[in-house]
């Protein structure tokens, strides 16, 4: 029990310390109307979205879909409001989605969560046809989210991605460096076992890393270089990947950052207006 306690709080403070976003707040810069709508995409606790939209919608208008971080079990899609408000007020389709956590053990492992980001995709196409709306459609996640936009760009939805901005996300889940922290806990939860020699491959088939063979979609990595929780080398050895297979990607570092909790606004606003510049490249 002792442990199972202990467990439970390293996982949480690793949850806790995971990138967020700022209140929501209407910028002087925004034009339009944004229109917004709330609803259960599945019948399972979770499975919700907040779909929020300009008000002219044509032929230009791309969809994000935003993944939330939270070390795969925790966090919220509340904590990326500010984000996805500020990207419907630049004429974004925007779907902030919530997926299937930890509170069920079935849903604790990646698979449900991956399934749960292709029902959004799905989503997203057949509402971009419906509304008359481009069909590019971008992810953009932080921390655990980030790992999985880039694991779904990837894998099970590479070809249906326009492009990708990562921040803060781990690229490979049997990085050693996972074992000084916390998050070590986290990842084992979430591939369903513990790094050994029999589960190496596993972990490496969950690890974005090792999905560059080429033909990636446009990939933008935005990292502190003194993250203590996710290792910045993970986003240098991802753009060195990117680079060796001829992908377009750009990494940006904000020097002497964490994992966000140091970040202020001058890396809050480049990570906003770089990421808004990568999405209408």
């Amino acid at each position: 029990m002792r442990l199972n306690r202990l467990f439970i709080l390293l996982a949480i403070s690793v949850a806790l310390s995971v990138l967020s976003c700022r209140t929501i707040t209407q910028s002087a810069h925004d034009t339009g109307t944004i229109k917004s709508e709330v609803f259960n995409y599945g019948p399972e606790k979770g499975q919700n979205v907040d779909i929020r939209m300009p008000s002219a919608v044509g032929a230009k208008t791309d969809s994000v879909v935003i993944i939330h971080g939270g070390a795969w079990n925790w966090g919220d899609r509340a904590d990326y409001a500010y984000q996805a408000e500020w990207l419907a007020s630049k004429g974004f389709i925007v779907y902030n989605m919530n997926y299937r956590l930890g509170t069920a053990s079935r849903f604790r492992t990646l698979a449900p969560k991956i399934e749960d980001i292709a029902t959004i995709v799905s989503l997203a196409s057949r509402r971009a046809g419906e509304l008359g709306a481009s069909g590019r459609i971008h992810l953009t996640g932080s921390s655990a989210g980030g790992h999985m936009s880039l694991l779904y760009a990837y894998g099970e939805g590479r070809g249906k991605i326009a492009s990708v901005v990562d921040i803060n996300g781990p690229t490979d889940l049997a990085n050693g460096f996972y074992r000084k922290n916390g998050i070590v806990f986290s990842i084992g939860m979430v591939m369903g076992t513990s790094l050994n020699d029999s589960s190496r491959a596993t972990y490496r088939s969950a690890s974005p890393l090792y999905l560059v063979e080429g033909g990636e979609c446009p990939t933008l990595i935005i990292h502190g270089d003194a993250d203590p929780t996710v290792d910045y080398q993970d986003s240098v050895r991802l753009d060195a990947a990117l680079d060796a297979a001829g992908c377009e990607h750009r990494l940006i570092t904000f020097k002497g950052k964490d994992h966000g909790r140091n970040w202020g606004s001058p890396e809050w606003n480049e990570t906003n207006e770089e990421t808004l510049a990568w999405f209408t490249k």
